[in-house]
């Protein structure tokens, strides 16, 4: 009971508290690179305290919601949403493809497919706010957002050593409950503009794959 409380004067207040804006990244060689003098030849895995990413699956449940019950994502957004899993996205993408055969079998399907690298550590928090007040959610929704990308700070760990905390002003922490939903707000205003192009074309995104079909 006592944590219900804790929880629901967070989302009431629209308060994320600091302690769980804290995480210790562990840092990970990765196996057979020749060269570990290289920051690519090591994997970072951030720890986050468990009480907070409870807070954040709550959070990210009813912001998922609201964004599902109001269609405020684009439909050709997959992975991570309620019946967009990776079979939904392909069976979308052939259906795509023999409609257009169907049409005309002279036609050519092409897709350029985008990878975005380190997509998460790059998100922009004053943009993903701006996002968010563009699609009209609930105030509460901003600033509990908000709180929780103020002042997130991490400490490095490698080989038994521990550095003082590091300011993260930029990105969104990975293994957090919120960040793919948060992502998908981020860069829906992408797909959007692909999505009104005029012409034959069609983007399809998955998490961090963007997809132009043509």
């Amino acid at each position: 009971m006592a944590l219900q409380e804790i929880f629901q004067s967070c989302l009431t207040q629209g308060h994320f508290p600091h302690y769980f804006r804290q995480t210790k990244t562990v840092i990970l060689r990765k196996e057979g690179k020749e060269d570990y003098s290289l920051p690519s030849s090591y994997r970072l895995i951030a720890l986050k305290n468990t009480l907070g990413k409870i807070l954040e699956k709550i959070i990210a449940e009813r912001l998922s919601d609201t964004l599902e019950k109001h269609s405020l994502l684009p439909a050709t957004q997959y992975g991570a949403r309620r019946g967009r899993s990776v079979s939904t996205v392909l069976t979308h993408l052939t259906t795509l493809i023999y409609t257009v055969w169907k049409a005309d079998p002279k036609w050519v399907v092409s897709m350029l497919s985008l990878d975005l690298s380190g997509a998460f550590n790059k998100v922009s928090h004053e943009r993903l706010l701006g996002t968010l007040l563009q699609k009209g959610l609930p105030y509460w929704v901003y600033n509990i957002i908000k709180g929780f990308l103020t002042a997130r700070q991490t400490k490095l760990l490698l080989d038994g050593q521990e550095t003082e905390w590091i300011p993260t002003p930029v990105g969104i922490p990975q293994g957090s409950p919120l960040s793919p939903i948060l992502f998908f707000i981020f860069v829906s205003p992408l797909l959007d503009k692909i999505n009104t192009v005029p012409g034959p074309t069609i983007g399809l995104e998955f998490i961090n794959n963007t997809n132009l079909v043509a």
